[in-house]
């Protein structure tokens, strides 16, 4: 009797360490969507952001010494844009999102060299760079949310974009005689449509602020395009000045480039009788794989065009609001 006793006690506190090792056990919830529901909304956004580049269009010119240089970013100066989207809600939580997307951008930057100009006449030139980024991206989307627990949830969406992205880059090389000058205008452009797919991040505190994660990607098919003009004037002391050589040059080709933007902001939501008004506030980042192609037209002696690619990426703040109609 006294056995069977102990090796009772002996089962049941090992039974109850086990547990303690283990811990409790937890039945993960489903993930819900919305009920069934139809509406629809309309958003605006403010956008300040700010262009930049790679290789070597991330650079417009060099300060040269005589035995050092020192190269000039091309940091286009931030500029306002916006963003316009219009969206239909139905079945359950699905959302139809047509949105447009638009930055355009002006800015100008001189340099001095201390050297030997390009047609080999003595003198310090001048070197004036004017860039002008713009960029549109329009997107149709259909969306999905789904609700993870009471704090978390995530939406799914994928659609179609479509982005033109030109680049205008103008250049006046002055020497300091005033002999002569060399003007360069060129026009760096891409035009594309692809699929685009993403998710949007969201924690839901109990006060109506959300801080929010979103992450998209596409695969635009389209034609970058690269359109050049190079003029050498002679000024001679006489006015008008003589054009004495022109060179011109193109480049056009199809290709296939990934987009990438991520999103991280927080936002408020407001119930109002007739529907809901969300503020929004965030820091966004875009960019386009080897979307503009320079040249590099040469000498005058030497005319082979030398043609580099480089990426088109955005970066800055955005506020803006989005409102919704009561649900049906």
């Amino acid at each position: 009797m006294l056995k069977k006793i102990v090796v009772i006690t002996l089962a049941c506190s090992s039974g109850i360490a086990f547990s303690d090792i283990m811990g409790a056990s937890c039945t993960p919830k489903n993930a819900t969507v919305p009920c069934t529901s139809s509406g629809w909304g309309v958003g605006a956004q403010a956008l300040y952001l700010a262009p930049s580049y790679s290789n070597t269009l991330a650079y417009i010119g060099d300060n040269s010494q005589e035995n050092s240089a020192a190269f000039i970013a091309n940091d286009p100066a931030w500029s306002w844009g916006f963003k316009l989207e219009a969206l239909y809600k139905f079945n359950t939580g699905n959302d139809l999102n047509l949105n447009w997307s638009h930055l355009a951008n002006h800015h100008t930057r001189t340099s001095a060299f201390n050297q030997i100009d390009l047609i080999e006449r003595g003198g310090l030139p001048t070197d004036t760079v004017s860039i002008t980024p713009r960029w549109d991206a329009v997107n149709l989307e259909l969306g999905q949310p789904v609700d993870f627990n009471p704090i978390t949830s995530v939406r799914f969406h994928g659609g179609i974009q479509y982005a033109n992205i030109q680049t205008k880059k103008a250049e006046i090389n002055v020497a300091t005689d005033l002999d002569h000058s060399i003007l360069r205008d060129e026009t760096l452009s891409f035009s594309g449509l692809g699929p685009r797919a993403g998710l949007d991040l969201a924690h839901n505190f109990s006060n109506g602020f959300s801080l929010y994660v979103q992450s998209a990607a596409a695969l635009l098919i389209g034609r970058n395009k690269y359109n050049g003009v190079v003029e050498g004037i002679d000024g001679g002391g006489a006015i008008p000045h003589e054009v004495f050589r022109v060179l011109s040059s193109r480049a056009s080709k199809r290709i296939v480039t990934p987009e990438f933007e991520s999103k991280l902001g927080l936002n408020y939501s407001y119930s109002m009788p007739q529907g809901n008004l969300l503020l929004d506030l965030g820091y966004m980042w875009v960019n386009y794989f080897d979307t503009q192609t320079l040249g590099a037209p040469g000498d005058f002696v030497n005319t082979r065009q030398l043609l580099n690619n480089s990426n088109f990426a955005l970066q800055g703040p955005y506020a803006g609001f989005k409102w919704t109609s009561s649900a049906v």
